[in-house]
């Protein structure tokens, strides 16, 4: 039972980290976008978000997987 705990933990501090990464890489995005004076929706940002978390997840998988 306390391996799963374990695993239950690792896996929501994963996505935790991968988040706030994504979240980051979104703000700094948007951050450009009102210094260069175009508009940045919610949309855009939501967007934003869940690309960066899909490139950091296939990036970790493939270094975790060796290809990298």
């Amino acid at each position: 039972m306390e391996i799963i705990f374990g695993i239950l933990m690792l896996l929501l501090m994963g996505g935790a980290i991968v988040f706030f990464i994504s979240f980051v890489i979104a703000k700094i995005t948007e951050g450009i976008f009102h210094w260069r004076k175009q508009e940045f929706s919610s949309k855009q940002f939501w967007q934003t978000i869940a690309i960066a978390a899909l490139l950091i997840l296939i990036i970790s998988g493939m270094v975790c997987g060796g290809i990298l």
